[in-house]
């Protein structure tokens, strides 16, 4: 057995200290409060003007946002500025521009994950709370502390540990001309052009930890980062885009009405990247003045090119017959020449059968329907990387970011080439097929509406590589991607609004939800090492989305128990079992726990759920409005684990009902007391491997419902308006996330957020006042 005795670590007299907390050296820390700021400012202003003549419209915006995070020193700030211009030059000849400007800037602290606000949220579960952030509480010595001393949150500061920033500049430019002509063509040009520099400016500080001799009353060096890092990226990148596209519109006898599209379009995006590494020899000083300094340099260029032709014709007969049909001709650089070009038809037909002469009885109820069908395609790029139809080397640093070796000739290191495999020269796009039916109602005088909709999404020539042609291992690469596999999702959709009033108060009310499956529908030529294999990981003929692990049938109540259970419950004949501990199903009669006796307990936490609900309530009485948003979801998992599984994990701090509500003896001095039973297993030093296996036991099935939205205003009557020349005037206050129902809130994790340990950044809600003003 693997009991933990507390007496190995305190004595009964030392417990009794850490539980009065009130000796120096016995006081306890909370790192959330330590770390997590209960309430952070947050603010979004913006102004614009519309305006115009006869001949020309203007509008112009700007607008500027904050927001600090949670953690001190950590914040974001963006700045909009947009304007729009439209004449009309000549008689159906219209010019314009839409053109926008945004600068955008992250900052955060230059923790040593790449990821600084993941390692801000790990701290507070990293940091065990009988050790204080300061050696002997003295806040001029930071404390080495025993446990991930580089997430002391007494170093999460710019000034102590350096800085992580984003700086994004972008324009945006579009032009358009268009020109309208008398017999119903529509002719309409568009050029746009984009640039965006982005840079990444990193500087970690070297720093100093320190543990405090209480018998000399010293404080010593005993720890810290020695060497700062310095880390720049910067990423210049133009896109353009070109648009030609004709329309025709035009009604016949009447009752026919047709309408024509055709438009071209290609595209084009290059970047420039370039990033450099250092070893700056103090903090105060950004520059990589030397060679000497440098450790790291590379130079990048990335591009890519787009084509492609629209086309699509509606037909309508009294509105109540309807067609369309379109299509897409699209070209990607990625193809292979003679493999770059994709065709994607569709269709749409739809009745409006309300309007039938044998629907007219049903009229005072359903005021209108109408049934619907379509099925269309698209293109997706997938599967091969920019010029991998070409035979040659990779050389550096290459696509997927990993860099090629190299070795040390006379003296010097040179970078060394690898072949790139086998050209990708049969792959083409990959399809996206969507069938769908569906209907629109509008019921009791149009108060009540309904929509309805069953779908199908089919994704054809999913690539893949085939594995029935075997090469040497010595060659060093596998076939290339072919268009092989397919796969489907199915679903169904809907939603439903009434909208009416009960005297002054105006009401609106709706609800949506969304059901989608996925499903494996074809492989290239899958194949098993036997029976179990194939039912175990087959993914033809079964819905996709399950997780399989064990099934908890009960908890060993008495070391007798276990002496005497007749299933090897943990592989090594139950020597390790505790009462409290998980007993899993023999689902193979075998006498034996193992991977045999895993079966499809869940789905996987990593998807996003496959029923999806929501919804909303709008009021209005006199000039107070109120607006809520629901939403919702169901079918997914969480996988309980890490922090949250396994008590002190990774030698750092656990969630208190981990620890008090679990399997324990009656006095923890006593190994020979009684047990007490709890939720959780009796904890283990670190991980209990045997209770820490996939079961439903840590598999949550995720329900909730979250109000999302919340906003209530006021709008000043006009009367008070028109005396200072204001029209229109609302003030209001809004709020998001301020409550959910759910069913894993206990755990102290958000429903929407699926890390395994809990450690991400934690769900904000907002609370906002504000007011808009029109004149």
């Amino acid at each position: 057995m693997q009991e933990l005795i507390p007496a190995c670590f305190y004595s009964k007299e030392e417990l009794a200290k850490w539980q009065a907390g009130t000796e120096p050296g016995y006081q306890s820390y909370d790192y959330y409060d330590l770390i997590m700021r209960k309430n952070v400012p947050q603010y979004h202003l913006n102004a614009n003007i519309t305006g115009g003549s006869a001949r020309s419209n203007y509008y112009m915006s700007l607008s500027r946002t904050g927001q600090e995070a949670q953690m001190e020193d950590f914040d974001y700030n963006r700045t909009n500025f947009q304007v729009n211009l439209s004449s009309n030059v000549y008689k159906g000849l219209t010019i314009g521009t839409q053109t926008s400007l945004k600068m955008e800037k992250t900052r955060d602290v230059g923790l040593g994950d790449s990821d600084s606000y993941f390692g801000a949220v790990l701290a507070v579960m990293a940091n065990r709370p009988t050790a204080g952030p300061y050696a002997n509480g003295n806040p001029d010595y930071i404390n080495n502390t025993p446990n991930r001393s580089d997430l002391n949150p007494a170093l999460f500061s710019r000034d102590k540990m350096g800085y992580k920033d984003f700086h994004t500049k972008e324009a945006n430019v579009n032009l358009f001309a268009e020109y309208k002509f008398d017999f119903g063509l529509t002719a309409k040009y568009t050029y746009s052009q984009n640039y965006t520099d982005v840079m990444f400016d990193g500087f970690r500080y070297s720093y100093d930890l320190y543990t405090y001799d209480s018998n000399n009353d010293t404080y010593n060096r005993s720890g810290g980062l020695s060497a700062p890092w310095r880390f720049q990226n910067k990423a210049k990148s133009t896109s353009h885009y070109h648009n030609f596209q004709v329309n025709y519109t035009k009604t016949l006898w009447e009752d026919h009405y047709i309408s024509a599209v055709w438009g071209y379009e290609r595209s084009d995006w290059e970047r420039d990247l370039t990033w450099l590494q250092g070893a700056p020899d103090n903090n105060f000083i950004p520059l990589i003045t030397g060679t000497d300094k440098l450790t790291g340099y590379g130079d990048e260029w990335t591009y890519q090119a787009r084509v492609g032709h629209i086309g699509r014709v509606n037909y309508s007969y009294k509105d109540k017959y309807l067609l369309e049909l379109l299509c897409r001709y699209d070209a990607s650089y990625l193809y292979a020449p003679g493999k770059r070009w994709g065709f994607f038809p569709g269709v749409s037909a739809g009745w409006r059968i309300s309007d039938e002469k044998f629907f007219k009885k049903l009229k005072p109820v359903v005021n209108d329907l109408k049934l619907r069908f379509s099925v269309g395609q698209t293109g997706q790029e997938a599967g091969v990387s920019a010029f991998g139809y070409l035979v040659g080397y990779d050389y550096g640093r290459f696509t997927n970011n990993a860099l090629v070796g190299g070795t040390v000739l006379d003296g010097e290191y040179v970078t060394g080439m690898q072949p790139k495999g086998l050209p990708v020269t049969n792959l083409s796009w990959e399809k996206h097929t969507t069938w769908n039916i569906g209907f629109d109602a509008k019921l009791f005088d149009n108060k009540l509406s309904v929509t309805a909709d069953a779908f199908k999404k089919v994704i054809s020539g999913i690539p893949a590589g085939r594995y029935d042609v075997l090469l040497p291992s010595e060659v060093g690469y596998s076939l290339p991607n072919d268009n092989l596999n397919k796969n489907e999702y199915r679903g169904l959709e809907g939603m439903i609004t009434y909208i009416d009033k009960i005297g002054e108060l105006n009401y609106t009310i709706s609800a949506n939800i969304t059901y989608s499956r996925f499903r494996d529908m074809e492989r290239y030529k899958p194949r098993y090492g036997s029976s179990w294999d194939e039912y175990r990981n087959a993914p033809l003929d079964r819905w996709g989305g399950i997780l399989w692990g064990y099934q908890v049938v009960g908890r060993f109540q008495s070391e007798e128990e276990i002496r005497n259970y007749p299933i090897n419950n943990d592989g090594q004949n139950n020597r390790t079992q505790l009462p409290g501990d998980l007993i899993y199903k023999d689902v193979n009669g075998d006498g034996m726990i193992d991977y045999l006796d895993e079966r499809p307990i869940g789905y996987p936490d990593s998807w996003a759920p496959m029923l999806s609900f929501g919804g909303n309530i709008g009021l209005q009485w006199k000039n107070f409005d109120l607006n809520l948003d629901f939403a919702g979801a169901a079918m997914q998992s969480w996988n309980q684990n890490y922090e949250l599984r396994n008590a002190f994990h990774a030698n750092g701090n656990s969630p208190a009902y981990l620890l008090e509500d679990r399997w324990h003896r009656a006095d923890p001095y006593n190994p020979n007391s009684e047990w007490i039973s709890g939720y959780y297993p009796a904890i283990r030093y670190n991980t209990s491997s045997n209770n820490g296996k996939t079961s439903d036991f840590w598999i949550h099935d995720v329900r909730f419902l979250r109000l999302k939205n919340a906003e209530l205003g006021y709008s000043l009557p006009k009367k008070i308006l028109e005396k200072v020349s204001i029209t229109k005037a609302r003030f209001f206050v809004s709020a998001s996330n301020l409550f959910s129902i759910d069913n894993v809130s206990k755990y102290g994790i958000d429903p929407e957020i699926q890390a395994s340990g809990g450690a991400v950044y934690p769900q904000q809600r907002t609370i906002m006042l504000g007011f808009n003003v029109t004149f």
